[in-house]
């Protein structure tokens, strides 16, 4: 037999939108970061071409030798993010980013020891040493 429904309780009816809302901004997050990922791919291991020509000084400026990483490694990310439970992305992005950040300060430390950085000085003319060194 069939229970009788309690007076005062409502059947919660799920609304399509609000799921559909959360699943699109997840999934426009990784298309984001595929197309990031190929647009990288493209400048970094492109030869030639005005894109190349302008954004491959600024990020080699920026990253240094892990600029040949970061399209490999957003391109994991990206298989991650597709495998795995889709509400904790970011805890993958955020793992991304520190062992970006911890390469990219091994490669500061070898060039402070190496001398060609100054322990000592300004720090913009500090910034200025670096980005030249990780520009050439």
């Amino acid at each position: 037999m069939a229970r009788k429904r309690a007076k005062g309780t409502s059947q919660k009816q799920s609304s399509p939108s609000g799921s559909k809302s959360s699943v699109s901004k997840i999934d426009l997050t990784l298309m984001l970061l595929i197309l990031f990922t190929l647009v990288i791919s493209i400048v970094i291991y492109g030869k030639g071409g005005d894109l190349h020509k302008i954004l491959d000084p600024i990020i080699s400026g920026i990253f240094g030798p892990i600029k040949y990483i970061i399209p490999i490694g957003s391109f994991l990310l990206c298989v991650s993010i597709f495998k795995e439970d889709k509400k904790t992305h970011f805890k993958s992005i955020l793992k991304y980013s520190v062992l970006l950040v911890l390469i990219s300060s091994l490669f500061s430390m070898y060039y402070i020891g190496r001398g060609d950085i100054p322990q000592s000085g300004n720090f913009d003319s500090i910034v200025d040493m670096g980005y030249r060194l990780r520009s050439k």
